[in-house]
């Protein structure tokens, strides 16, 4: 009876490829899970990009061509916060003064909001 049940077990892990870790796991689970992991990380990053498109044509009004968006910021233990952002447009139309000031404060806020959500906080 121990016998049955032990050679049942062991056919069960030679099956599975159990070990330590087991290989079932780590090959279809560990990896699929990864590799889910990068492509909801690559399609979420193409859903934002597509945001600050829409968002640089409705602030501009007139804008026309590709935006692309970089940010960096450095949040070590210190008493010291740096933050960049870099924004690309291909062209920009201004019609008058009071639009460059409308559009310099809309992407002060955005950036803003962009940088406390990443737990920085600026005077």
């Amino acid at each position: 009876m121990r016998s049955a049940a032990r050679d049942a077990v062991n056919a069960a892990k030679r099956e599975l490829k159990i070990k330590s870790p087991s290989g079932v796991f780590r090959d279809e689970v560990g990896r699929m899970a990864m590799r889910g992991f990068g492509q909801g990380a690559l399609l979420e990053s193409k859903n934002q990009a597509k945001v600050i498109q829409n968002a640089a044509r409705y602030l501009t009004g007139a804008a026309q061509g590709g935006i692309g968006g970089t940010n960096s910021y450095d949040n070590r233990k210190t008493y010291n916060q740096n933050a960049s952002t870099t924004i690309q447009v291909d062209k920009l139309v201004v019609r008058d003064e009071q639009d460059v000031r409308s559009l310099a404060i809309e992407i002060a806020g955005l950036t803003k909001r962009q940088q406390r959500g990443k737990g920085m906080r600026f005077a």
